[in-house]
């Protein structure tokens, strides 16, 4: 595949599953329709010199089964298993074998677990995704957006996390190494600006 990949059936047919799933959908808590994430997810992956049209599905299709109704089942038979498997490998597990939601820490701390142990593909994807995630909260940070109460833990949990992923993933490959390295740079602009706000005003 080389470096001009824009289009190919196979991504047009990734395009219109993932148009179809996302539907009405929008990023948490804003008005922005939630496919412009996999496309930023997308676009972060190209730029960052990886042009299988396997991976650039994938990242499509990345939050399809976690996010929608859709489940891998739907997909079989309309995308290759290298496809399939990113995406499994990148679907967090919110319910437990009893049908009951899992808590933020556990989803978490196995999600982290898994992108360590798999495939560089798998953690290419989550890279970029991680990139454009971090993206979106420093871009509302700098905006004076309030963020961190869309999260079901407090920041610095939730930035704990995201540096934890992103060492877990980051091995093997030049192009994760840099896309890590600007994973944590903003991971570090977030915490510093976090670091200099003023303490809350006492309520006694």
């Amino acid at each position: 595949m080389t470096d001009s990949l824009l289009m190919t059936p196979l991504l047009e047919r990734a395009w219109r599953v993932a148009a179809a799933a996302h539907a009405g959908q929008h990023r948490k808590a804003t008005d922005i329709p939630y496919l412009v994430h996999p496309a930023a997810v997308a676009l972060i992956l190209q730029r960052s010199g990886f042009h299988d049209e396997h991976l650039i599905a994938a990242a499509i299709l990345h939050d399809v089964v976690e996010d929608t109704e859709w489940d891998l089942a739907r997909l079989e038979g309309m995308f290759p298993a290298k496809v399939l498997e990113i995406v499994d490998v990148l679907t967090e597990r919110k319910l437990d074998a009893g049908g009951r939601r899992r808590t933020w820490g556990d989803r978490k701390t196995e999600q982290v677990r898994r992108i360590k142990a798999s495939p560089m593909e798998c953690r290419a994807v989550w890279l970029a995704d991680k990139r454009h995630n971090l993206e979106t909260i420093a871009f509302d940070v700098a905006d004076g957006v309030e963020v961190w109460s869309r999260f079901h833990a407090p920041r610095e949990k939730v930035l704990a996390n995201y540096r934890a992923g992103v060492e877990a993933a980051r091995h093997g490959d030049p192009r994760l190494e840099r896309l890590a390295g600007e994973c944590l740079q903003i991971v570090d602009r977030l915490e510093a600006a976090a670091a200099s706000e003023p303490p809350a005003a006492s309520l006694g």
